[in-house]
């Protein structure tokens, strides 16, 4: 993991942008497989020291609001700050490749390796076969 940014400080707070490169290890939520997707995710967030976030008297959250973070005034948790991003940025639903065929679902082949043995031996349910004259 490779944490890159600059930290500036202004008058109610500090700003830290930056981006954070990694490699994540996922199982396909299709096929089981693993794999390693890279993670490029910029962030751009605001450190305040005030008790609610800085936001006062307004009971509205605006857009904003999202980025800012409150710390103690003496140090920032780069690993809350890390874990954090990397969650936001990995996907919801894994895929190793957008065509993923899956698993067959009677005998669980990995159907991206091929045709599994009871394609072969599927038959129509003939109570949908109506259905099929209407395409």
């Amino acid at each position: 993991m490779h944490l890159s940014g600059e930290l500036s400080k202004r008058e109610d707070g500090l700003s830290f942008s930056g981006r954070i490169s990694a490699s994540a290890h996922l199982a396909c939520s299709r096929c089981l497989e693993e794999y390693s997707l890279p993670l490029d995710l910029p962030f751009d967030l605001f450190y305040t020291t005030a008790p609610d976030g800085a936001a006062g008297e307004r009971n509205r959250i605006d857009d904003d609001m999202v980025t800012r973070v409150h710390y103690d005034g003496a140090r920032i948790d780069l690993g809350a700050l890390l874990s954090e991003q990397v969650y936001l940025g990995l996907p919801l639903k894994p895929l190793c490749r957008p065509d993923c065929l899956g698993l067959c679902a009677r005998c669980g082949t990995n159907l991206n390796g091929g045709d599994c043995a009871c394609a072969e031996e599927r038959t129509e349910d003939p109570r949908l076969r109506i259905l099929k004259n209407l395409l």
